[in-house]
């Protein structure tokens, strides 16, 4: 059963895709002063980008969320979000990520060259004109035989994965909310996959959606089907307390961030967020995402 996860990053529409496009963003800031109002505190475990894939025992640690200069955010504390994610998946979810997805990076750039590293790790981006559009997927060289890269365009970069067809998205913002557009969108992706019968068994990631099965509906739609299902009626965060329970954005009630998954094809044995703030400083103006899927069938 792979373990599959998505984060997005809140970078500007800038073409130099360095450290200062994703620091300190307006929805970050806006995102971090939600947090302190509402009094939030994070679970910190142990964790060392150096060593990603590793797993490190040892207790959590409730933070409370601190306000950082602009000029401290670095690639290590971008690469400390990444590494306290996969810590926090190893322990709800079983293990560390067969694939995660991180939109909004390029790690191409010599700033993010070294943010995380590990014992057969396997990091690759897909830079696009703006820094906002751009992906970068982290996966373990282990289960290689098992993922591979289809396609990758403006808005999504596509695996397969143990056999399922994956898209991780960043829906552009100047479609996202037309139901029309969306389903040709990925039906366009669709037509990429040249094995499982160009089906797409789940959808992960920032979908800009303007209502929680917004996506779902799209992909009902179409695909003809009314089998595509969100893999979570609301946001639970396994790492924040007091729990934040309506949303995955800045302001916590809008649902951008989900799962959607073919559920005749696929069965979502777990999903769970990771909050903006999950090392004590917000980096981000979204929630990760990751979740254990098995397919129900070969396609």
């Amino acid at each position: 059963m792979p373990i599959i996860a998505y984060q997005s990053f809140n970078a500007n529409s800038s073409s130099n895709h360095h450290t200062l496009a994703l620091a300190s963003q307006p929805l970050t800031r806006s995102t971090d002063d939600n947090m302190k109002k509402r009094g939030h505190d994070v679970l910190e475990y142990p964790q060392d980008p150096n060593n990603l894939n590793s797993p490190i025992e040892g207790p959590a640690f409730k933070r409370r969320i601190v306000t950082v200069e602009k000029k401290r955010y670095t690639s290590t504390v971008f690469g400390n979000h990444i590494s306290q994610v996969w810590q926090h998946f190893q322990r709800e979810l079983g293990g560390m990520p067969n694939i995660m997805v991180i939109g909004e990076l390029d790690s191409s750039h010599s700033d993010f060259k070294q943010i995380v590293k590990g014992t057969d790790l396997l990091v690759e981006a897909f830079p696009q004109k703006k820094a906002c559009q751009s992906f970068s997927a982290i996966s373990q060289s282990e289960t290689g035989s098992l993922i591979s890269q289809v396609a990758t365009g403006i808005g999504y970069v596509a695996y397969s994965v143990s056999g399922l067809n994956v898209v991780f998205v960043h829906v552009p913002n100047d479609f996202a909310t037309n139901s029309l557009k969306v389903e040709v969108f990925y039906q366009q992706i669709a037509e990429e996959f040249k094995s499982g019968g160009k089906i797409i068994h789940l959808v992960m990631g920032d979908t800009n959606q303007k209502s929680l099965d917004f996506t779902a509906r799209a992909l009902n739609g179409a695909f003809k089907t009314t089998t595509y299902k969100t893999a979570a009626s609301k946001a639970e965060l396994v790492d924040t307390y007091p729990l934040l329970k309506t949303g995955t954005n800045s302001t916590g009630n809008e649902m951008y961030d989900v799962a959607v998954y073919r559920s005749d094809l696929v069965e979502m044995e777990k999903a769970v967020y990771i909050s903006q703030s999950p090392t004590g400083i917000t980096v981000t103006d979204h929630c990760g995402l990751g979740v254990v899927v098995k397919p129900k069938t070969t396609n």
